[in-house]
């Protein structure tokens, strides 16, 4: 998914320099994507939990 998105922005970068002058300098942007990676991730794992508890709970629920 990462690589996806790199990829995504790479090749519109190429194909259209003029939003070059739109991103933030490489060094801020790094840090940018590794906060989103790292929030992305708690959030999914996070959302995960929730899901194996409902369902847990679920299955205490019925007696399986």
């Amino acid at each position: 998914m990462i690589k996806l998105t790199s990829n995504l922005v790479n090749e519109t970068i190429v194909l259209q320099p003029s939003f070059q002058h739109m991103l933030p300098d490489k060094e801020h942007m790094g840090k940018l994507m590794d906060t989103a990676v790292n929030n992305f991730y708690s959030v999914g794992r996070t959302w995960i939990v929730k899901q194996v508890r409902k369902e847990i709970f679920i299955l205490k629920l019925i007696d399986f």
